[in-house]
């Protein structure tokens, strides 16, 4: 069976994306369990609802095969957490690549998290807290660089493009799942599992 993407949102959006179709190589590598089939319109209700309703770090989406990647949608998945860098560079090491993003649409920052082959290229925090800046990894992307460039000497306007970032730097190096749609190439059933984090 193969599900119909649509765009992925949430006021506080957490995901990570992996460049395989694997999606049971997905959870053995991260340790998921209790994968249940969900319909992709009502596994973006989830990941929203969870967004409002506070961080449900015990769950998250594994979506089905989109264009060569899966993507696993979840706060669990947060770039700022501690513990992601060290994931990421395992991920890295059994797909090549593992890229950690957040966007926050209520004027909330973006964050990401780049690995490839085991290691961290970049990890960038744009959200207005004090410690953003001491959760910096590695050099600006390209991507990142030539973005700077197009705002020339304005720091405001450099500041307002970061804080949006994620998305876009996602659409550019993996998928942006706010563009997600029927014209998206999709492969399989996406699921929601839960993860290894359980409540102190």
């Amino acid at each position: 069976m193969t599900d119909t993407p649509g765009p992925i949102t949430a006021c506080w959006l957490h995901w990570l994306a992996l460049p395989t179709g694997d999606q049971q190589a997905v959870l053995d590598a991260m340790d998921l369990t209790d994968p249940q089939p969900v319909p992709f319109t009502d596994a973006v209700q989830i990941v929203d609802d969870d967004a409002h309703d506070g961080p449900a770090y015990e769950r998250v989406y594994v979506t089905p095969e989109l264009n060569g990647w899966t993507l696993v949608v979840g706060a669990w998945c947060d770039p700022v957490e501690a513990d992601m860098p060290a994931l990421c560079e395992q991920l890295s090491t059994r797909f090549g690549q593992a890229q950690a993003y957040y966007y926050g649409a209520q004027n909330d920052g973006s964050a990401w998290l780049i690995a490839e082959n085991g290691h961290i290229l970049r990890r960038a925090v744009h959200t207005g807290e004090p410690d953003d800046a001491a959760l910096t990894i590695g050099a600006p992307l390209p991507y990142e660089e030539a973005c700077r460039s197009e705002t020339g000497d304005d720091e405001d306007e450099w500041e307002y493009r970061q804080w949006e970032l994620a998305p876009e730097l996602a659409g550019v190096l993996s998928i942006d799942p706010h563009k997600l749609g029927p014209h998206t190439p999709c492969r399989g059933q996406g699921v929601m599992a839960r993860t290894p984090h359980r409540p102190s």
